[in-house]
């Protein structure tokens, strides 16, 4: 590690795990937050509770291993690398957010500026919640939700696949060119929707 930590036990200047080397948490409240830290780089495994970033607006962050944690949340620019693994219970982006590897998660709630799921890469979740500005799903990536995906206000551009049990849009615009949305039960559509994305909802009702 290379790291100094004050008095609130938060992190500052910079924060690295190495290749091999392991942070655990030792009880279900232990929380990793982040001060004044330029960068976080873990080639490591991180297992904590929650991993919060707090006030430093230019951090960035770099996942090339394996991060467990119950909480993910407010950490400016991050992105989790090819053949990194994330599995998060919440996960609460408020920067920039890139996803190359794999994310296994409860619960994602999109409220920042950019989030995308790049080619190749691969999200398995419950609920997903789309907001902040631009959403997109590159060709190539995929999304599996096993629950609902709400699609509320911002940009959602789907190229890959997206498959979820209940879809309910209220977002200003959904759109795509090769995209594809697999619902398996309820549909909703309250906003706009364009383009060419193809659509499959196999049993429609209430949602």
């Amino acid at each position: 590690f290379n790291q100094t930590v004050d008095a609130r036990g938060v992190a500052d200047g910079a924060f690295r795990v190495n290749s091999g080397a392991s942070l655990t948490g030792t009880s279900i409240y232990d929380t990793l937050v982040f001060g004044q830290v330029d960068y976080l780089l873990n080639y490591g495994t991180i297992s904590v509770n929650s991993i919060i970033g707090w006030e430093n607006i230019n951090m960035f962050a770099k996942n090339y291993g394996q991060i467990n944690a119950g909480t993910l949340a407010e950490m400016d620019d991050f992105n989790n690398e090819i053949g990194a693994v994330m599995n998060i219970g919440i996960l609460a982006t408020s920067g920039n957010f890139s996803n190359y590897g794999q994310i296994n998660v409860d619960m994602i709630i999109h409220q920042s500026e950019s989030f995308a799921n790049k080619s190749g890469s691969v999200i398995n979740g419950k609920f997903m919640v789309t907001g902040g500005n631009d959403f997109t799903n590159d060709l190539g990536g995929t999304i599996v939700l096993t629950d609902t995906l709400f699609s509320a206000t911002g940009l959602l551009v789907n190229n890959g696949d997206i498959s979820a049990g209940n879809w309910r849009n209220t977002a200003d615009t959904v759109t795509g060119v090769t995209g594809k949305f697999c619902i398996a039960n309820n549909f909703q559509n309250f906003g706009t929707i364009n383009g060419t994305v193809d659509i499959c909802d196999a049993t429609p009702g209430q949602l």
